[in-house]
């Protein structure tokens, strides 16, 4: 709209002046906060000047460009022998004051803040407001309340070129909505194992009801609201997302290697008072694996790469297992050798409508030994406590199942914290690397007591305190001890007799 007027002023002014003609006097109308002198050095007009109608269009353009205004008019007010007049009549965008919100308590201001870009003293664009609400009522659905109404005032505070524009969002942020329902498009098979035996006899309505229902199970996190699922989670777009991944995956490792997800939506039904979510997918074939064959593989022949991957032709189509076979099982011949940087790269060929042949390229590279090994975070534990549980050692070949033993026997220690138990590969050159073992080190120390009755001893109690890894050397040290009351025997005063028991126990790992 503005554009069309700006298109109207200049023709207007074009049949009122010659098409090239001098600048007599500029006026400058509208501008508060904005000098005249950088209207007028924005716009690239002066008096005196002989213009043309492209010089008006780059004039408004400039002003525009500037973030300034809001609107901006150039009006032709009349001719005389000098030249012409003209009005430059300009509306500044208001400057912003403060950003207030009020009503939300379920999202908070900084939540807002981090995804609304203002700061105080900028201009208000005319979207700006528009905006804002839009990119607010998508956190409130990406949080499940769809029903959240938003709306903005502005309110100006001083005056003159001091005035400010504070502007209040108000927020009804209504319920959490549940899902009422779930809907996938697109289906043309049947998932589950009653639902893909043809010698069940079932109705067609019947298979595709309980296919539906095993894809819906898939959804760990989206849930239907019903009676007996009083506590299924309200909508998570988060989560939503990650359940879409799971049901990928799920089709993927059903043979379905093209199955894709074309849209989702997640929309308001007001006749089921609750949500819908609506997937449409594309399902595509389901593979079976026909044929193998391997290049580059001068270490192992291809009957040994085929045995360690354990595939057979005819076996149907699953991602994670053929993942698992590939750069585990297969990849393990090669890491073991010492191999760290050989790759396999699989590619796959369809055939016909339901089968896949698989060529891998193999580049094995050279052979890579360990240089160091580095070990950092053990603040109580001492080094030779940790590395005599490693079964990899400096010069040696650099063996990835004897690592992972390493890691496995460092964690039975039970002095860390297992997520830290993930070695680094630092690579040195071509054929050496360093491991950085950085750990996390976790109290293991144990404390216990008890307190009982029997027939024999009456009131007992006893305590034990435990330390593990005494003094970061790996040993063990523990105090134990033990009172009771034997009511069954009596001393030469006729009243029952004690016991006490105490122990001491110390274990040092290295004489195991």
């Amino acid at each position: 709209m503005r554009k069309l007027l700006f298109l109207f002023i200049i023709a207007k002014v074009i049949a009122q002046a010659p098409p090239s003609f001098k600048l007599n006097e500029i006026n400058i109308d509208g501008n508060f906060a904005t000098s005249e002198n950088m209207v007028l050095y924005t716009a690239g007009l002066q008096k005196g000047q002989e213009v043309s109608s492209e010089d008006f269009r780059r004039a408004v353009k400039r002003l525009w460009e500037l973030g300034v205004f809001n609107d901006i008019q150039i009006h032709f007010d009349g001719e005389t022998p000098e030249g012409i007049i003209i009005t430059i009549e300009v509306k500044e965008a208001p400057v912003l004051g403060q950003v207030i919100f009020k009503g939300n308590k379920k999202l908070k201001d900084k939540k807002f803040k981090e995804e609304i870009t203002f700061q105080r003293g900028m201009r208000i664009k005319p979207n700006f407001i528009t905006k804002s609400i839009k990119k607010m009522n998508q956190l409130y659905m990406e949080d499940g309340y769809f029903l959240a109404n938003i709306s903005a005032s502005m309110d100006s505070v001083g005056s003159g070129k001091d005035q400010k524009q504070d502007i209040t969002f108000s927020i009804k942020e209504g319920k959490k909505l549940k899902i009422k329902d779930i809907k996938i498009e697109g289906r043309n098979n049947n998932f589950g194992w009653i639902a893909t035996k043809a010698w069940i006899p079932l109705p067609d309505f019947v298979r595709k009801k309980l296919s539906l229902l095993k894809l819906r199970w898939q959804l760990k996190e989206t849930k239907i609201r019903s009676w007996w699922r009083i506590w299924a989670p309200a909508y998570d777009q988060k989560k939503f997302d990650e359940d879409l991944n799971v049901l990928t995956t799920f089709y993927r490792d059903e043979g379905y290697r093209d199955f894709s997800i074309l849209s989702d939506s997640v929309y308001y039904e007001p006749k089921k008072r609750g949500l819908v979510v609506l997937l449409n997918v594309d399902e595509g074939n389901q593979y079976k694996f026909r044929n193998f064959s391997w290049e580059g593989n001068e270490l192992y022949t291809t009957e040994i790469l085929d045995g360690a991957l354990n595939i057979n032709q005819g076996d149907p189509y699953s991602q994670a297992g053929f993942e698992k076979a590939v750069f585990q099982d297969v990849q393990s011949l090669y890491m073991d050798r010492g191999y760290l940087y050989s790759s396999i790269e699989p590619y796959f060929t369809p055939v016909g409508e339901d089968s896949l042949d698989v060529h891998f390229s193999v580049t094995e590279n050279n052979e890579v030994y360990i240089r160091n090994i580095n070990i950092y975070g053990n603040d109580k534990t001492r080094e030779n406590v940790i590395r005599r549980e490693l079964d990899v050692f400096p010069g040696d070949l650099f063996r990835r199942t004897l690592l992972q033993r390493s890691m496995r026997k460092l964690s039975v220690l039970n002095y860390f914290d297992p997520t830290s138990l993930s070695p680094n590969v630092i690579p040195v050159d071509e054929d050496e690397i360093d491991l950085d073992i950085s750990l996390q080190e976790k109290s293991s120390d144990k404390a216990s007591a008890n307190v009982g009755f029997t027939g024999i001893y009456g009131m007992t109690g006893g305590g034990n305190l435990e330390f593990n890894n005494f003094l970061g050397k790996g040993q063990v040290l523990s105090f134990g001890f033990n009172v009771g009351t034997q009511v069954s025997v009596m001393n030469n005063y006729g009243t029952p007799g004690k016991y006490e028991s105490f122990n001491i126990r110390f274990m040092d790992p290295m004489f195991r």
